[in-house]
C-alpha cells in the first residue's frame, strides 16, 4: 500500500485514517502482553524459556518489533513516527488475573510524556480482557448460572469504568472493544503443533479448562465458548452506550 499524502488534523471520528493517529495504547491481560508468543526452539530448555517470557514487541496490538504483524506496526506503515509501541521481550509476571485500574493509572501518569500533545491528538486504545475469566469458567462453584451472572456483571463493570476512565483523562481516542474468541477452536489445532505441545506442558496454569483434555467430556469447552458468547454481547452493548 502506498503513503498516504499528508492532510490537516481531521476534526471528527468519522474522517479517520491511519496516519491520522499519533499515539497507540494497549490495555489488557496475558495476551496484549505477547505471552508466549516468541518462536520456539526444538530444545525443551528453550522451549521452557521462551514459554515463560511476555513477548510484547510481538503482541497483536501494540507490537513494534520489525517483524511483528500488529495493529502498530500496520499503522506505521503510514504514520512512521506512531508512539505507543512495546517492543522486545520481558520476564514472565506471574499475576493470575488482571488489575486494570494499575494500566489506566500508568497510561495517565506517562501518556503526557509519550504525547505530549494527548489532548488535541487523535489516538487509538486496543482494550481487550476477558481470557482469565474463561480459562477459569470450568472451575465455577455448582450453581453455573449464578457464577456466569457474576462473572458478566462483574465484566460489564470494568469494562464500563475502563471507557469512562480513558474517556476523560485521554481524549480524542479511539477505543476498540475486542472481544474474546472462542479458545476451544484452536486446542486441536495445537494439541497437533509440536511448537504448542511444548508450550502447553508449561503453561497449565494459564489456562487449566482447556490445557486439559478430559474437560472437554466435562463439558467445560461448552461452557467456555457459551461465556464468550456472552462476553461479546456485553461488550456491544457497552459500545452500544457511547
Amino acid at each position: 500500500c502506498k503513503p498516504l499524502a499528508p492532510r490537516p488534523t481531521p476534526k471528527t471520528i468519522h474522517d479517520l485514517r491511519p496516519d491520522d493517529f499519533s499515539t497507540i495504547m494497549g490495555i489488557g491481560d496475558s495476551i496484549m502482553a505477547g505471552m508466549g508468543a516468541g518462536q520456539v526452539d526444538t530444545k525443551l530448555s528453550d522451549g521452557i524459556w521462551h514459554a515463560m517470557r511476555e513477548w510484547r514487541g510481538a503482541n497483536f496490538a501494540t507490537g513494534g518489533d520489525p517483524e511483528s504483524i500488529s495493529v502498530g506496526n500496520i499503522i506505521r506503515r503510514y504514520r512512521p513516527d506512531i508512539r505507543g509501541l512495546s517492543y522486545g521481550n520481558h520476564s514472565w509476571e506471574f499475576c493470575y488475573g488482571v488489575n486494570i485500574d494499575n494500566q489506566l493509572n500508568y497510561l495517565n501518569k506517562y501518556l503526557p510524556t509519550v504525547d505530549p500533545d494527548y489532548q488535541t491528538s487523535w489516538k487509538l486504545a486496543i482494550y481487550e480482557l476477558g481470557y482469565n475469566d474463561l480459562c477459569s469458567a470450568c472451575m465455577a462453584p455448582k450453581s453455573k448460572a449464578a457464577a456466569k451472572e457474576s462473572v458478566l456483571d462483574n465484566f460489564r463493570h470494568q469494562t464500563r469504568r475502563a471507557v469512562e476512565r480513558i474517556r476523560f483523562m485521554a481524549p480524542k481516542t479511539v477505543v476498540v472493544l475486542m472481544g474474546p474468541f472462542n479458545l476451544t477452536q484452536i486446542s486441536d489445532v495445537a494439541s497437533r503443533s509440536p511448537t504448542c505441545k511444548k508450550r502447553r506442558a508449561f503453561l497449565g496454569l494459564e489456562c487449566p479448562c482447556l490445557m486439559k483434555t478430559a474437560n472437554r467430556l466435562l463439558g467445560s469447552f461448552q461452557t467456555m465458548d457459551d461465556l464468550a458468547v456472552a462476553m461479546n454481547d456485553v461488550l456491544q452493548d457497552v459500545a452500544n452506550e457511547y
